[in-house]
């Protein structure tokens, strides 16, 4: 059992050369991101792929509104890394979801024909209720380095990191998309 994870340890290590990530402006992960849902976790599980190399752990999400993309009730999104039976895999930096979590999630295909968040969890707003309101909250990535190569910056990127209203964050996220659609 321990040769396992200490194998699947390195596999992971050789397939993820480094742990930096280019952070992405608000522009570049609407734009960059052909499904974006408002919704809530409502269950995970983890899987081997089809050709049990790589283990992934899948979300789904129970969609409230779709802002980009087929519109349907559930989303699914798969991160790399999870536990099958007694093997394990980790992926450092890999986002990882909460079953009851609301967020906005942006999303973009794998080749493998999986939604990951964007940006190595860049793409992750949770929403939470402060004194009655829902807010949207700025992604945390977590175990990975965030590098300062981004676009210019415009008043869109303007972030409250003590949150923001999440009509008025839906709003921006929606005219965003509009701009980007009459292009």
């Amino acid at each position: 059992m321990t040769a396992r994870i200490l194998s699947l340890f390195f596999l992971v290590a050789v397939w993820l050369p480094a742990a930096t990530v280019p952070r992405m402006s608000f522009e570049q992960i609407v734009r960059d991101s052909p499904r974006a849902v408002h919704g809530v976790v409502v269950r995970s599980w983890s899987a081997w792929d089809a050709q049990r190399t790589a283990i992934w752990t899948h979300y789904e999400v129970r969609v409230s509104e779709t802002l980009r993309g087929p519109s349907a009730q559930t989303l699914i999104i798969s991160e790399p890394g999870g536990v099958v039976e007694d093997v394990a895999m980790s992926v450092p930096g890999a986002p990882r979801l909460e079953v009851g979590e609301e967020a906005v999630l942006f999303a973009y295909p794998t080749p493998l024909g999986h939604w990951r968040i964007r940006g190595w969890g860049q793409g992750r707003f949770p929403v939470e209720t402060v004194a009655g309101r829902s807010v949207v909250r700025s992604p945390r990535v977590d175990a990975v380095k965030l590098t300062n190569r981004t676009a210019a910056l415009t008043p869109e990127s303007a972030w409250t990191p003590s949150g923001e209203d999440l009509a008025a964050f839906l709003g921006r996220v929606r005219r965003l998309i509009a701009v980007e659609s009459s292009r």
